[in-house]
């Protein structure tokens, strides 16, 4: 008879009278589940699955739900913040690694993009602050994903940074559309005119 290895999870535990079992994949995951099993089963019906997550470098995380396997209490209206709390099972959000603070950087540059374009709404003509718009704001993106923790895609581009060449090239095709009919900027207002006086 043949027998079969099945590798156990990383971890089992329980967090707020929660019973878990983390699986972990050997490398940095490229993400994570929270497995949520149906009303009368318990975590170890899924455990095929999460080490399926597992292997394909996915962590998973499968839990009883209270009043389910080894979990304590009953199933009731706190089940939501149950596995909100699975999410991170011991607690914390991990932060050995390193984070720039983006979303400031983004608001900080964006905020000098909106004042600039505020001061120029009356040199431009209509619809050419949004082309502009548009090429700042994915300059900002593609400049700021560099420097974001996101998978590389295609010739090492994050897809937020395609996304932003796509804004760049529609704002550049744009400007260079108005500038041919007829340039960017507003025609000179004409000077009053001064109605003639009467003769008697």
């Amino acid at each position: 008879m043949r027998s079969v290895h099945v590798q156990p999870p990383e971890e089992l535990g329980t967090r707020d009278g929660l019973a878990f079992a983390l699986f972990l994949p050997d490398r940095e995951p490229l993400g994570g589940v929270v497995v949520l099993h149906g009303a009368g089963s318990c975590k170890e019906s899924h455990f095929d699955f999460a080490r399926a997550c597992r292997a394909a470098g996915i962590a998973a995380v499968a839990f009883d739900q209270r009043g389910h396997g080894a979990s304590a209490g009953a199933l009731g209206a706190g089940s939501a913040d149950d596995v909100a709390a699975m999410a991170y099972p011991k607690g914390t959000v991990p932060t050995d690694t390193p984070v720039h603070p983006t979303p400031i950087y983004e608001t900080l540059a964006m905020g000098l993009v909106a004042y600039a374009l505020w001061t120029l709404r009356d040199v431009f003509r209509p619809g050419v602050l949004f082309a502009i718009y548009l090429a700042l704001a994915g300059t900002e993106r593609f400049l700021v994903e560099f420097l974001r923790r996101n998978h590389p895609g295609a010739l090492g581009l994050t897809a937020p940074q395609w996304e932003s060449l796509t804004m760049i090239a529609a704002g550049a095709l744009w400007l260079w559309v108005a500038w041919r009919r007829g340039g960017l900027r507003k025609a000179p207002a004409a000077p009053a005119t001064r109605p003639a006086a009467a003769h008697a």
